[in-house]
């Protein structure tokens, strides 16, 4: 069990970090973010790229946690 918790808190600690990138990227470029959700055919800037990066592993992480869970 102790390595379960162990587990756990690992992903939960790696679901934090990205989660942290995530905001860090989106108060830096938040004008970026609301031109793409206007027109939604503009690709991406490579800058605000690494948050959807990091919006895909931060849910990996948190898929993770509920399979050690269960």
């Amino acid at each position: 069990m102790d390595e379960k918790s162990h587990a756990f808190g690992f992903k939960m600690d790696a679901a934090r970090f990205h989660y942290e990138q995530m905001r860090t990227i989106f108060k830096q470029n938040q004008s970026r973010f609301f031109e793409i959700a206007r027109d939604s055919n503009l690709p991406a800037p490579e800058v605000i790229r690494p948050f959807f990066y990091h919006y895909d592993a931060f849910l990996f992480e948190l898929t993770s946690c509920f399979d050690i869970l269960l």
